[in-house]
């Protein structure tokens, strides 16, 4: 087969998503993307991947760990890393290098379930904390202990759903308590 030839066909095979149907030799692979960007095992992301390795060890799954990290001049994009481990659906646990990979990974009909982001499409789903009850059980006990002045650290809230649940969870917390919110209170950080 000529190199031109082979690149077409190729670019159907990665458009496709295609793998071959191995009958019962196949086994359902998950990929679970680890971003660079953050810490890669935190105290948050360590008990999921725990609980999706019992899963699938119990349930005859893969899980493909793939590192993505933006600007590491490998070149691929997340989707060609994905095809590349042949995954049949991928786990994300959101961080601001994935958010720009969503419409691509949506558009090749992986499915998708992204952990603490709220992305919604037709194989696309997210699994997320209930952050603006958490914010008002959380306020609410710093206004039982005698609390008034009480701030509100948070990353970057545009375009990030559950900050933006946190911070009116807190607002309305604090009016509810007869406290006015103050915005010399409010301090936007990226966390250490």
């Amino acid at each position: 087969v000529s190199e031109e030839t082979r690149l077409r066909v190729q670019a159907v095979i990665d458009e496709l998503n295609f793998s071959p149907n191995k009958g019962k030799e196949r086994i359902f692979n998950i990929g679970v993307i680890l971003s660079s960007d953050q810490p890669i095992i935190s105290n948050y992301i360590s008990p999921l991947i725990a609980g999706m390795t019992d899963y699938a060890c119990r349930n005859g799954v893969i899980i493909s760990a793939i590192m993505n990290s933006l600007g590491n001049g490998c070149g691929r994009s997340l989707l060609q890393l994905v095809r590349e481990r042949r995954c049949d659906a991928i786990c994300l646990p959101m961080s601001t290098s994935c958010y720009s990979a969503i419409g691509e990974i949506e558009r090749a009909g992986i499915p998708t379930m992204a952990i603490n982001g709220p992305f919604r499409g037709r194989r696309l789903g997210f699994i997320n904390n209930n952050a603006y009850l958490a914010a008002c059980q959380v306020t609410g006990h710093l206004i039982n202990l005698g609390h008034r002045k009480i701030g509100y650290l948070s990353q970057f809230m545009e375009n990030d759903e559950n900050h933006q649940h946190r911070f009116k969870g807190y607002c309305e917390t604090l009016v509810k308590a007869g406290i006015q919110p103050e915005k010399r209170f409010f301090v936007e950080h990226i966390p250490t």
